[in-house]
């Protein structure tokens, strides 16, 4: 049996978490999650700020006044989202052109758009610039925040936890296109590292990851498609392994809209990493991205909301 929180208000003094029957509505339960233990940093999206601190765009850098074409694609959904009040929307016109990136360091910050200090910042820890347009080195020279095996460094952690929920426009599915980016956990010097995982479209619909550019990634568990127009919730679990060597974790879990537990729709336990970048041979970014490879398609959209970074397991949503 789940375990009564401790008792928790909201901002206008309602209990949202703990007391009689230890009820929690989906506020109280962002809390709970976002706040456990481990947690470095998590968004749920409560002002435009959380979305313009991080908008990256290829050959430009920072944009956080929207002043490209990409930049102007990259949102923040008041129409949608769990809490908070909004929700992270790319949308990729229809054609070839690419909307800009939300690109975050896996560092806590001082500042993350948010307004107030990322769980796992206190004061003396380093903290990254704010975005001004046009800066093309502000995530680009941060190297901090490193995850990766010991046998290849002095890390902030040999493993980590990233929990995020999802949807995915219908029209993406129709469009019958293979490929496309959903999200990468990767570099902050740039995209296709050594190291890079990325989580695609397999076949147009089937939930895959590739590491490297290419090639994908083994599941040992039968492959499941991705669902549409409804937010999913899913934990990912990296441990990485040494280089060139057959014993990198990647674990993937997922719930459907109304599910209160996870089921595993990813499991490998030993893939072998390259980390022949001259980068550092760890993780140390997340990027959420809609990029697919400039190819001609009808517009589309994809949305995430609740995006937690720990360095400990996350559980489920119970609302």
């Amino acid at each position: 049996m789940r375990p009564c929180p401790p008792l928790l208000y909201g901002a206008d003094g309602e209990l949202i978490a703990g007391g009689p029957g230890c009820q929690v509505d989906a506020e109280g339960d962002w809390i709970l999650r976002s706040t456990g233990p481990g947690v470095m940093w998590a968004h749920d999206f409560r002002s435009d700020e959380e979305v313009k601190y991080w908008i990256w765009v290829g050959g430009v850098g920072d944009d956080p006044s929207r002043l490209t074409p990409g930049g102007k694609r990259l949102t923040w959904d008041t129409t949608d989202g769990i809490t908070g009040g909004g929700c992270l929307k790319i949308t990729r016109a229809a054609g070839s052109s690419e909307s800009a990136h939300w690109w975050r360091p896996m560092s806590a910050m001082q500042e993350s758009g948010r307004g107030v200090p990322d769980a796992g910042w206190s004061a003396g820890m380093p903290t990254i610039d704010d975005p001004v347009d046009g800066e093309a080195m502000r995530i680009s020279s941060w190297h901090r925040g490193n995850y990766g095996p010991s046998s290849s460094g002095t890390w902030d952690g040999d493993e980590f936890y990233l929990q995020l929920r999802m949807k995915f426009d219908p029209r993406r599915r129709d469009a019958g296109v293979n490929g496309g980016k959903i999200f990468y956990l990767t570099r902050t010097e740039r995209s296709l590292t050594a190291q890079e995982l990325v989580t695609y479209y397999k076949g147009s619909t089937r939930f895959s990851i590739y590491k490297a550019g290419s090639p994908e990634v083994p599941n040992d568990l039968p492959t499941v498609n991705h669902v549409w127009d409804e937010w999913a919730t899913y934990l990912y679990h990296v441990i990485p392994g040494d280089e060139n060597t057959a014993n990198t974790t990647i674990e993937v879990w997922r719930a459907l809209s109304g599910e209160t537990s996870y089921t595993k729709i990813f499991e490998t336990f030993d893939e072998p990493i390259d980390y022949h970048d001259t980068y550092n041979k760890a993780w140390n970014a997340v990027l959420i991205s809609a990029y697919h490879n400039s190819i001609d398609m009808p517009e589309f959209w994809q949305k995430y909301d609740q995006i937690i970074f720990s360095r400990e397991f996350i559980p489920c949503p119970k609302v």
